[in-house]
């Protein structure tokens, strides 16, 4: 699962305000409707606290990001083309400014994984895609032409391989992401490459941390509040999370390792920063349910938090798709 493992016409705007809060969307492929609560407290109880729009395709892996620098819009990839809406609340069909971008070299793209970020600290997200056939990530330049014809400030970097997962992320506190895979096996690794968009091979201080096994699925987020990104794994099979303790060791050898009871086989596990209290809260959605179960702060299995929280939204079987939308 690719979730779990050309725009023409715009312009420049002025830069939207910074949003310090993550905002929960789920996007259902079924009938292409994605449906975002402002608040993550509720759905239904007030209709300035959410919104839905129609926008996609039953094929489409959400790639939604702050492409033009003036907010956050929907977006998808999908046949080797990603799909961009032009900003607001308002359908697709109703949107001004949507366009599609013909991604690299047509009919390589099958597998790709869409990793649009921030990878150059700039508070822009750039277009990318991680092909695990070759272990390369394709990050697109600035413009919003095909990638043929964007001649400048296109990236390929080769790290990972086949059956790897991109979790790109700031997990030293430098403004942007670090290209990263989560390697599964009996003993799951993680490879974090250097700084910078080079190979792997012409990195240094590249990092391979052990942690993990087979079955488990990466979740990396700020669970501390220190501005660094820790690794952190959703074992389905007992319904736990393990969250690494600080520093660049294996689970063995690190101290302040946490492990809690939180969710059930078949749940996507995520995380998020949704209620501007500085550091991730761990979530998982029940696709079969249509519901988000939202942990109370701090590392006390689910039984012993304060705070829970449940949504439950319009349609089940669907994918949620954590980001500061800022609508």
């Amino acid at each position: 699962d690719r979730y779990q493992r050309r725009v023409r016409g715009c312009t420049h705007k002025k830069m939207a305000k910074p949003i310090h809060k993550d905002q929960i969307a789920i996007y259902v492929p079924k009938t292409q409707t994605w449906y975002v609560t402002l608040d993550n407290m509720s759905w239904n109880t007030d209709p300035n606290r959410q919104f839905q729009l129609k926008s996609g395709h039953k094929d489409d892996v959400p790639a939604p990001g702050n492409y033009v620098g003036d907010g956050w819009r929907i977006g998808a990839f999908r046949d080797g083309k990603f799909y961009v809406k032009g900003t607001g609340r308002a359908d697709w069909a109703s949107s001004q400014g949507n366009g599609e971008i013909i991604w690299v070299a047509p009919g390589k793209e099958k597998d790709d994984i869409p990793v649009s970020d921030n990878y150059l600290g700039d508070g822009t997200t750039r277009l990318a895609t991680f092909r695990p056939a070759e272990g390369k990530w394709y990050i697109k330049g600035p413009t919003f032409h095909d990638w043929l014809n964007t001649h400048q400030g296109n990236h390929v970097a080769q790290c990972g391989g086949k059956g790897d997962i991109p979790v790109q992320a700031d997990y030293f506190g430098e403004g942007k992401p670090r290209l990263a895979v989560f390697r599964p096996g009996k003993a799951a690794h993680w490879f974090i490459k250097g700084a910078g968009l080079n190979d792997w091979s012409a990195s240094t201080n590249n990092l391979d941390i052990e942690f993990g096994k087979e079955g488990d699925i990466p979740v990396p987020a700020d669970y501390t509040g220190d501005g660094k990104v820790d690794l952190a794994v959703f074992r389905p099979k007992e319904g736990h999370w393990l969250i690494k303790g600080p520093g660049t060791a294996g689970w063995k050898e690190s101290t302040g390792n946490v492990e809690l009871a939180f969710g059930k086989k078949g749940d996507i596990p995520f995380a998020g920063d949704f209620y501007g209290e500085g550091k991730a809260r761990l979530a998982v959605y029940r696709p079969d349910e249509g519901r988000v179960y939202i942990k109370g702060p701090g590392f006390q299995d689910e039984a012993k938090s304060q705070g829970n929280l449940v949504l439950t939204f319009p349609e089940a079987h669907g994918i949620p798709v954590v980001r500061k939308y800022g609508f």
